[in-house]
């Protein structure tokens, strides 16, 4: 019908009025087969991971003990796309390893685009609360390569921007967005997508593109105190909006509390930037005496740190 138009060659389907963020159905039939299994292991795991009674444990499992296996990690990625609609799945996904096995699919380039596809399609499911738990290592770039690898397929595009929309809600992947070089490299492949498939991805780049643009003071408080900020966010946050005093206090608080762990004021950054950026902040901000104060107490910290370790 209309209303249903395949994707890709995969059996993904998608209808007209499902959300934008990435909430859509997966159709997969039991009649899927794999172009071409080596050996009986190969074919007995694909057979496995087909079974009706397929679970969200054994999937995983089966996606990491056979990477090189294209047809399986095309159907995982499917189950756990379905798997993903309710709060349950997503959970057992997150709490499994379940994002980095995605991630591994979806940056093979021994896969075939099928799999890319499926892979972003399962990424895009986790909305909410749950993207605060999407702190893979280079996930962004993951997703922007297999965006500008398979860039004339409309399906992959599409579920992209589904994807990089879903990360800006994530604090640490925003603050990575809007640096440089990766700021530039996703204006690219947002360009690119508008561009070659307008009426399937023009909405979604505009408001990514905004996202990426466009903030309150509050925003960025609560991208500081999201647990996964590291001291180099912090601190960059610290450096673009200096005229937030709200920003600047938070960003402090947080610092101060990194200052007190092992190894928390180095994380992602070096700690003569960590000094500059709080007496930079001290310098700002004479007039606010709470600021001042969470200022020496993390100098002192620092100072005790670098004493201690000689």
């Amino acid at each position: 019908t209309d209303d249903e138009q395949p994707l890709c060659e995969d059996n993904i389907v998608t209808t007209n009025d499902e959300q934008r963020t990435g909430e859509n159905n997966i159709v997969t039939t039991d009649d899927e087969q794999p172009s071409r299994l080596d050996d009986m292991t190969s074919s007995n795991a694909y057979q496995e991971i087909c079974s009706p009674s397929i679970d969200i444990e054994t999937t995983l499992r089966l996606m990491s003990d056979h990477p090189s296996i294209a047809p399986l990690q095309t159907k995982a990625c499917h189950l756990l796309k379905t798997f993903s609609l309710t709060a349950s799945g997503k959970k057992t996904i997150l709490t499994n390893g379940g994002v980095p096995l995605i991630q591994s699919a979806l940056g093979s380039s021994s896969q075939p685009p099928s799999v890319a596809f499926s892979a972003l399609c399962s990424l895009t499911s986790h909305d909410g609360a749950n993207k605060e738990l999407i702190g893979c290592t280079r996930l962004i770039e993951a997703v922007l390569s297999c965006m500008t690898t398979h860039s004339n397929d409309e399906g992959i595009q599409e579920e992209g921007c589904n994807t990089l929309f879903n990360l800006t809600f994530c604090p640490s992947h925003w603050v990575r967005l809007k640096q440089p070089p990766l700021h530039a490299l996703t204006n690219t492949v947002l360009q690119n997508a508008s561009r070659r498939f307008p009426e399937k991805c023009r909405n979604m780049c505009l408001i990514v593109s905004g996202k990426l643009h466009h903030h309150t003071e509050n925003d960025l408080v609560e991208m500081i105190q999201c647990q996964d900020a590291d001291a180099k966010d912090v601190l960059w946050l610290m450096k673009s909006y200096p005229s937030f005093p709200a920003v600047q206090n938070m960003a402090l608080v947080k610092l101060n509390i990194l200052s007190k762990m092992p190894d928390g004021a180095s994380t992602g950054t070096d700690t003569d930037s960590f000094v500059v950026a709080v007496v930079d902040a001290m310098r700002r901000n004479k007039d606010l005496p709470q600021v001042q104060a969470l200022g020496c107490a993390t100098l002192s910290n620092l100072c005790r740190m670098a004493e201690e370790e000689g």
